[in-house]
């Protein structure tokens, strides 16, 4: 095989684009062979740090565009995750429709980038089935995983793919009328968790929904067995927030899996999440209430509204046609990603499943969005003094009567042992430290 040293990198590594951050990433070579494959070494300085990679291309003047995940399948070396200071090296094969891709001065620039670890990248990917140290993979954008967020199905079976939500210091109207200023970031779930991810977990999908149904979101879950028990029953206090979750639970089995502090979203951030910027408390790309909402709900699910079918597991079976909507069939859940996500990239916030939150459910929302669960008492709401009853629902289902219900800023509770068909979850992460120490 040919290595070809081109002396044209030294301008394209001066024209990569740089931060100014600490801590900095300096390229010291790029080279292509002639089977197409890249590498590319560098020097970190001032890490550890978080190290991504984008391939930028189609210049226009002075504006770059991604070439996109598809072409970034085959990237490997020290690049996606936490590296240590020092010389490293990283591959790129081009993949996809840029598998004969050749690299030039003119048409490429490698944006290598170095992040703190207090600052990590927007996108963090977990490999439900990997190694210890090869869990967790960054990437700077959606747009950047490699072969595509719906194009690869892994990221809806095996990988959970979590969005960071820069939501500190944001002051915002929760509900449409109580202010909120959040004191964090957080990672949130792209997807509601899938009966792919939890067969990788437990090997036992125990789904109502299952033509096709590795990528539609597992259902019937109750809060009990998603946090504090291994069942629809809870055991006391000893695994409710704020302490860790039951080690049978769905969050113990993925906290046990990946090393990493899984829950469910709090109410606000959940919300926050929901809206991605917009100031309306409808759908959650700013528009109102409309025949064709974003995601799916009684109203378009031809399920004859509330009405369920008796056999759960022939429901979407027996119906066996498409309603329109990529991926879906008629009748009972939607596979994730079948509607048009928000603008913060996630998908299915507005009905699907009804998604539990970490609250006690209050008719008052509790100071500047903090969890609704006395921090002394987990049976009692924040104010220290009422009981809790039921647990905060949200975002309605494929079973809501009202497209009114799955708007962003309607709230609704449920009794925590009931594990109704239309019930699930959205995994939820703290931004701080989510890195595993260099391999």
């Amino acid at each position: 095989m040919t290595i070809k040293r081109f002396t044209f990198f030294i301008a394209l590594t001066t024209a990569c684009v740089t931060w100014a951050a600490d801590p900095s990433v300096t390229i010291n070579s790029v080279t292509q062979a002639d089977d197409r494959l890249v590498t590319v070494t560098y020097t970190l300085s001032d890490g550890p740090a978080i190290v991504t990679l984008d391939v930028e291309t189609n210049a226009t003047g002075d504006v770059w565009a991604s070439i996109g995940g598809g072409a970034l399948l085959a990237v490997s070396g020290d690049v996606c995750k936490r590296v240590e200071n020092g010389t490293h090296a990283m591959t790129w094969s081009p993949t996809g429709a840029a598998s004969d891709f050749i690299v030039t001065a003119a048409n490429t620039r490698l944006a290598v980038k170095a992040w703190p670890l207090d600052d990590t990248p927007d996108i963090l990917v977990v490999d439900l089935n990997a190694s210890t140290n090869r869990l967790v993979r960054y990437y700077p954008f959606i747009e950047a995983l490699p072969g595509g967020i719906l194009a690869n199905s892994a990221y809806r079976t095996s990988h959970l793919v979590m969005r960071r939500i820069h939501a500190k210091d944001v002051v915002w109207n929760m509900g449409g009328s109580v202010s909120v200023t959040l004191d964090h970031d957080y990672y949130i779930g792209v997807f509601e968790f899938t009966q792919m991810q939890a067969y990788t977990l437990a090997t036992n999908r125990l789904a109502n929904f299952c033509l096709e149904g590795m990528m539609r979101p597992q259902d019937a879950l109750s809060y009990n067995r998603i946090r504090e028990s291994g069942s629809n029953t809870r055991e006391g206090t000893t695994y409710s927030y704020p302490n860790a979750p039951h080690p049978a639970s769905w969050l113990g089995l993925l906290r046990a899996r990946t090393g990493l502090a899984f829950d469910l979203p709090p109410e606000a951030d959940w919300e926050f999440a929901c809206r991605a910027g917009t100031a309306t408390t409808t759908w959650n790309d700013g528009s109102s209430l409309s025949s064709d909402p974003p995601g799916r709900f009684a109203g378009n699910n031809n399920s004859g509204g509330t009405t369920s079918p008796t056999d759960y597991e022939n429901w979407a079976a027996s119906a066996g046609m498409d309603d329109g909507k990529t991926g879906i069939k008629v009748g009972g859940t939607a596979i994730c990603g079948s509607y048009a996500p928000n603008a913060w990239g996630l998908y299915d916030m507005h009905g699907n499943m009804y998604e539990w939150c970490l609250d006690w459910y209050g008719t008052s929302i509790a100071a500047n969005g903090a969890v609704n669960v006395s921090a002394s008492d987990p049976n009692k709401l924040a104010d220290g003094t009422t009981d809790g009853v039921n647990r905060v629902r949200r975002g309605g289902g494929f079973t809501t009567a009202s497209n009114n219900g799955c708007a962003s800023g309607f709230r609704n509770s449920l009794d925590p042992a009931k594990g109704y068909v239309n019930l699930g979850f959205r995994a939820w992460l703290p931004a701080a430290a989510q890195y595993l120490p260099a391999e």
